[in-house]
């Protein structure tokens, strides 16, 4: 059974494959190739590139505007990470807000309150505090997948409670 594809969140950097299954090419020709950076929605700071070269550098251009992108990006995470509340925090205004305690949203009861609360403090730190998964799932001791697919439910249940 094939695995369920990984849930986008902003921020997140992404797989763009070079080659296709079992080696095969990835592009019908040569207009395909060049359309390939509009469709990734890039177009202005990609490259499709011709014929087989090194890897990525086809797609995302040269080592320096990675080096420049990458750059860029720590600046922006710095300051927000500078500014941002802790985990904990989150943690407490969530228990406040949904009416339990700490203690319960970091427990493994799966009440269906206390999941839901867990699931606002993943999506809450992920999609709008620009946590790690890893550290959302280290503090309220779950796995990494689980706390992906919190995120989304997090999403769902502040939307359907219209917050």
């Amino acid at each position: 059974m094939p695995r369920q594809p990984r849930l986008d969140a902003p921020g997140l950097l992404q797989h763009i494959m070079a080659r296709g299954i079992e080696g095969r090419e990835i592009f019908k020709d040569d207009q395909d190739r060049k359309s390939f950076p509009a469709r990734l929605g890039c177009a202005s700071r990609c490259r499709a590139g011709g014929g087989r070269g090194k890897g990525d550098e086809r797609i995302l251009g040269s080592g320096d505007f990675v080096s420049e992108v990458l750059r860029e990006a720590g600046e922006i995470f710095e300051s927000l990470i500078e500014k941002r509340m802790s985990l904990e925090e989150l943690i407490d205004a969530v228990a406040q807000y949904m009416g339990v305690s700490i203690e319960e949203i970091k427990s493994s009861s799966r009440k269906r309150k206390l999941a839901y609360a867990r699931s606002v403090v993943a999506y809450a730190a992920i999609r709008n505090l620009g946590y790690r998964g890893t550290q959302v799932a280290e503090v309220l001791s779950l796995s990494p997948p689980t706390v992906s697919q919190n995120v989304e439910k997090g999403k769902i249940f502040l939307l359907c409670r219209e917050i």
